[in-house]
């Protein structure tokens, strides 16, 4: 009986922890594993792309250990006969040695006061650096601030004001739960910062948020409910005078709403198929920053459902002012036929009011679509066809973007302007002189004081395997009837497959021009020759910088010799430095914060005479100088032969001034037998002289060679024990 209640008691006791579990369990939130966002994840940029897609940082198959650079390989410059020795700019701190999507701008109150912006991965996060130098140095990075709670930042713009503040605007993105009835998704969701700098980029300000998308529900029930995600993305940041306030600068940042609204289901997966809006929006700031108004609708609403093919969308917006407080907005339409393929259009709209209202949008052209990445490599460069636009000193518009040419070209950059306030444009005009079929791709304008129109832009015109590119440039001193020949700005080309993400080097390169000078800033992966991957942001301009120089002190010496070098002008921040002797690498070190080095080395056995001495650091920069070697082994080879050669000339000499002396004297007919006697015994004597000197010396200088020869071998014993025991220990 007592058997029978205590089996009853644990059955009892098992159904109440089973029941209870369940009610826990009806409790405890249902984590569904879908990105809501993912569904517009190809069309959005910068860092959201990645992740999305997992690429890049994102990706767990892309973790590494970097490597040694390979010795030797440098990647030697061909310098631009237009533009500077290359800068560059970024610093490497990280595991991610990766940056991006350059943005530049110059201060108005000061040319040489430049800032550049840029996502740099090792902080999945926006960073500045600064010049106050016209950009021959450059200090950084500022990392800027995130907001609470978000992940990473994408999408850097910088613009300065009139009165010389700069400010930073950048896409904040952040992973945010969704939770329905008992279900909980995840999104993606994103607003744009800004942050703002007085003191020309060196300190920046807490960001301010300009505007903000969300993750909300209507209703509660699933099936009854659905989910809406307001997805903000390529934002794009300008600065000019209020056009009713021409002493007053507004602010405007214009950006793509992608709106995404997912009916729920009562059933796994939870969720149907999405609807999705796209449009372009504006915020201003008529207060420097510190409010914004309410977003204003720029362009037509695309609406469409999910799965569907050849949807329309529209992207890739960019502001610009005129100097009467115009505003002008352009974007890339897909058309009817959707992105990636057919046909698109560069479109444009204005504003005579702040971004209060805008005109009707105006179509630029029509032009052949890009595909998503330029073959044969794998970068996407579909952004190429996005707007890129900007203003002249007298009402001009002028419009830069890339489009697909027909036949077997992929790319071209192509140039229209409008002279009446964007109502009319002008047939589009190929910018790019080449008469390869390789593409170019990421162009960017600036308009000068003076109204001279510049373009830059990516151009892989150079390699025969369409693989590696150079950054060209053109410009026009005439409103844009004619541009110049195409110069080429860097001095080293790029491999984007070396760049560490193969798929992703930004978005955008970036530009500008002020007080007679021009900025050209890019991605450059030439560091990725030396045998590991990298990106960093290189920057030219049109004035020559001061080229890297060495001294060597001493000048001169034996060989054996210790010899300091100092190097000035080199790649900064601990960039790598080789030291060669007559093209043999004898020593390697890095640079300091200013592109500064001291070096000691040891002046190897070599031959008398001048012997070259040259620094090049792993970005190419480059310097020579000369060692003149007093005493080398060819010293004694020559002083061995020398001694035979001094005495003969010597006793040669002597005879001859003797004979003559005799002769003048006229006494060689009187006593010729004893002077011929005398003159030979003299003779006999000087050779035995000689003979014995010779002996010595060559005595003196076997015993010196066989010094050498032994201290060398001493030297080879001691060098393989040494490393026979580096070698024990690594095992």
């Amino acid at each position: 009986m007592i058997k029978i209640l205590a089996f009853g008691l644990i059955i009892l006791l098992l159904s109440y922890s089973i029941a209870l579990s369940e009610e826990e369990s009806a409790l405890k939130p249902l984590t569904i594993p879908i990105n809501l966002t993912e569904k517009v994840s190809k069309f959005l940029s910068g860092t959201v792309w990645l992740k999305l897609n997992n690429k890049g940082p994102f990706s767990l198959e892309r973790d590494f250990t970097l490597q040694a650079p390979a010795t030797g390989l440098v990647p030697y410059r061909e310098p631009s006969q237009k533009f500077s020795r290359n800068i560059i700019v970024t610093q490497d701190l990280g595991r991610w040695p990766f940056q991006n999507e350059p943005s530049i701008a110059v201060n108005p109150l000061d040319k040489d006061n430049i800032v550049i912006g840029a996502i740099d991965y090792q902080y999945l996060n926006m960073v500045a650096y600064v010049s106050i130098d016209g950009g021959i140095t450059w200090e950084g990075p500022k990392v800027m601030k995130p907001l609470q709670r978000d992940e990473f930042t994408s999408d850097p713009v910088v613009a300065f004001t009139r009165n010389g503040s700069v400010y930073y605007s950048y896409l904040t993105i952040r992973t945010e739960p969704v939770f329905v009835s008992n279900l909980v998704f995840f999104a993606e969701t994103s607003g744009v910062a800004v942050a703002i700098s007085k003191d020309g980029g060196f300190n920046w300000s807490d960001p301010l948020l300009a505007v903000n998308g969300d993750a909300t529900v209507e209703g509660r029930e699933l099936g009854k409910s659905q989910i809406i995600i307001r997805f903000l993305d390529k934002p794009w940041l300008a600065i000019g005078p209020a056009p009713d306030n021409p002493n007053r600068d507004n602010i405007y940042i214009t950006y793509t709403e992608f709106l995404l609204k997912y009916p729920t289901l009562p059933e796994f997966p939870y969720v149907a198929a999405p609807t999705i809006e796209v449009s372009i929006k504006l915020v201003a700031s008529y207060d420097y920053g510190k409010s914004w108004t309410r977003p204003v609708t720029v362009s037509p609403v695309y609406s469409y459902l999910y799965g569907f093919f050849n949807v329309p969308i529209v992207q890739g917006s960019m502001p610009a002012v005129d100097n009467k407080g115009k505003l002008y907005v352009g974007y890339y339409d897909s058309l009817s036929d959707g992105p990636f393929y057919g046909l698109f259009s560069p479109m444009i709209t204005w504003s005579n009011d702040g971004g209060k209202t805008f005109s009707r949008p105006v179509r630029v052209a029509t032009m052949g679509e890009l595909d998503f990445v330029i073959w044969p490599t794998l970068f996407r460069a579909w952004s190429s066809s996005f707007a890129y636009i900007a203003t002249g000193p007298e009402g001009e518009v002028y419009y830069v973007f890339a489009a697909n040419p027909p036949g077997p070209d992929p790319s071209d950059i192509y140039f229209s302007r409008s002279l009446d306030g964007g109502r009319s444009w002008s047939l589009p005009k190929k910018v790019n002189d080449d008469m390869s079929s390789n593409g170019q791709f990421f162009p960017f304008i600036a308009v000068d004081e003076k109204g001279i129109i510049h373009i830059a832009w990516g151009d892989k015109r150079d390699d025969p395997s369409d693989t590696r590119y150079h950054i060209y440039y053109t410009r026009s001193t005439d409103k844009g009837e004619t541009f110049e020949i195409n110069s080429r700005v860097s001095d080293f080309p790029s491999n984007p497959m070396q760049s560490g993400i193969p798929e992703f080097i930004g978005d955008y390169f970036g530009l500008a021009a002020r007080g007679g000078e021009v900025y050209v800033v890019w991605v450059d992966s030439r560091i990725g020759f030396a045998g590991y991957p990298n990106q960093d942001i290189a920057v030219a301009r049109i004035e020559p910088t001061p080229s890297p120089t060495i001294f060597i002190s001493p000048p001169s010496g034996p060989a054996g010799q210790m010899v300091t070098i100092r190097g000035f002008n080199f790649a900064p921040f601990h960039r790598q430095v080789y030291i060669m002797v007559d093209d043999v690498i004898v020593s390697s070190l890095f640079t300091d914060e200013k592109g500064r080095f001291t070096a000691t080395i040891f002046i190897p056995a070599i031959a008398e005479g001048p012997h070259t001495i040259t620094a090049a650091d792993v970005t190419g920069n480059f310097a020579t100088s000369s060692f003149y070697t007093e005493f080398g082994f060819n010293t004694i080879r020559d002083q061995l032969k020398a001694p035979q050669t001094i005495e003969l000339d010597k006793i040669t000499s002597s005879i001859e001034d003797k004979i003559t002396k005799a002769i003048e004297e006229k006494k060689l007919d009187s006593n010729l037998s004893s002077k011929i006697d005398k003159v030979s015994e003299e003779l006999n004597l000087s050779l035995k002289n000689m003979n014995r000197e010779v002996n010595f010396q060559i005595e003196n200088l076997s015993s010196m060679l066989n010094l050498v020869l032994t201290i060398a071998s001493l030297a080879l014993v001691l060098s393989i024990i040494t490393l026979l025991i580096i070698f024990r220990r690594l095992r």
